[in-house]
């Protein structure tokens, strides 16, 4: 099993290093044909970025929420509730 594992993980890495470098060499030839465009490129790039990371904290901070908030107040309903939101 770990021998399957370890084939897997490296196949996974060969793929994900040459999608990252057909990923750069896309952004490259853009950025060199559309100049005007790279600041606006990256601007886009950060905010997407900052969106993707702030929305997962505030939902799992969520979910630690209405767990303590139902172990405190020894409540099954929200504990199940936020049971329910960590499957998502």
């Amino acid at each position: 099993m770990k021998k399957r594992l370890k084939i897997k993980l490296t196949f996974f890495y060969i793929i994900l290093f040459f999608f990252m470098l057909l990923f750069w060499y896309y952004i490259s030839t853009f950025c060199g044909i559309y100049r005007n465009t790279q600041l606006k490129l990256f601007k886009a790039t950060l905010i997407t970025f900052i969106i993707t990371m702030f929305f997962p904290f505030i939902f799992c901070m969520l979910i630690a929420l209405t767990r303590k908030i139902a172990l405190k107040k020894k409540s099954r309903f929200l504990f199940k509730i936020s049971k329910f939101l960590h499957h998502f």
